[in-house]
């Protein structure tokens, strides 16, 4: 088997880090595992967080690309389908549950590496989290109207989006180009405020790159001039984004950062526009 994953290496198909990981966790008499790995890892490097079972079939071994070297190696795997992956899986010493340290995890048809699995439980264990506080929203519905206009007939879905998200610890506000996500972040924090105007609001402003943080800065701020706050209150939005990196604090030459879960950003609120480019590691 190794023989024809050093041959996709050569093709393009398949990356040396690929290959070297798998042959290094199994060997020449666990075929169908070594090549587990590799498609595993190949996956990890397009940006992907695991390999589902239902995905291993022959056209996505090589993402539907070098057909020809593609049905060689199913062929030399013995035309695998799903039970036969998954009984590899399983019988591996080196895949696990979830339940002791293994380099692999097998869970709900879905094969892991062992970071990206903790990973992705970290995340969807702080978003199930409660929210720490409730806001007073008594007045919410004036503010909203305030800030976004009254009902004429049709659905205004960014007064949707801001009323979402004063009752939710998080909210996702997607829109393509010039739908006025800026402007509907710009006037919930505007919202946030004046529900509790009394309040010193710690609010931090983020994005993945420093062209994205830019980009919000002036987006945001020109946004934020509209509103009907008073100055004092405008003072208490962030005139300038961070990128992530510099929110959280990275170290030269460190793998830790300044915040993390021991040590939480101190804020309220926190807005990372194009939160689609942060990679798992650092959501």
């Amino acid at each position: 088997m190794k023989d024809l994953l050093r041959k996709a290496v050569t093709e393009g198909a398949l990356r040396e880090i690929d290959v070297q990981l798998a042959c290094f966790f199994a060997t020449e008499e666990e075929p169908l595992l070594m090549t587990a790995i590799a498609w595993l890892s190949a996956e990890v490097g397009r940006g992907h967080v695991c390999l589902p079972l239902a995905q291993m079939e022959k056209a996505q071994l090589f993402n539907y690309r070098h057909n020809v070297l593609a049905d060689e190696v199913w062929q030399r795997l013995g035309t695998p389908n799903h039970a036969s992956w998954q009984q590899a899986l399983l019988a591996a010493e080196v895949v696990g549950c979830g339940e002791r340290a293994t380099p692999f995890v097998y869970q709900d048809d879905r094969f892991y590496l062992q970071r990206m699995w903790q990973d992705e439980g970290r995340v969807a264990a702080f978003f199930s989290r409660p929210r720490l506080a409730e806001l007073n929203l008594s007045n919410a519905t004036a503010i909203l109207n305030e800030l976004f206009g009254t009902a004429d007939g049709e659905i205004n879905w960014q007064k949707v989006a801001a009323a979402v998200a004063l009752r939710q610890k998080t909210t996702v506000i997607s829109g393509g180009p010039g739908t006025g996500k800026t402007t509907t972040v710009a006037r919930l924090l505007g919202a946030l405020i004046k529900t509790q105007p009394e309040r010193k609001w710690q609010i931090k402003l983020a994005a993945p790159t420093g062209k994205a943080a830019a980009r919000l800065t002036e987006s945001l701020g020109q946004a934020i001039e509209s509103l009907p706050l008073t100055e004092d209150q405008k003072r208490l939005i962030p005139s300038e984004a961070a990128t992530i990196h510099r929110l959280l604090g990275v170290r030269v030459n460190s793998a830790e950062l300044k915040h993390h879960r021991d040590n939480p950003l101190f804020a309220d609120v926190l807005v990372v526009d194009e939160a689609s480019m942060i990679d798992l590691p650092m959501m």
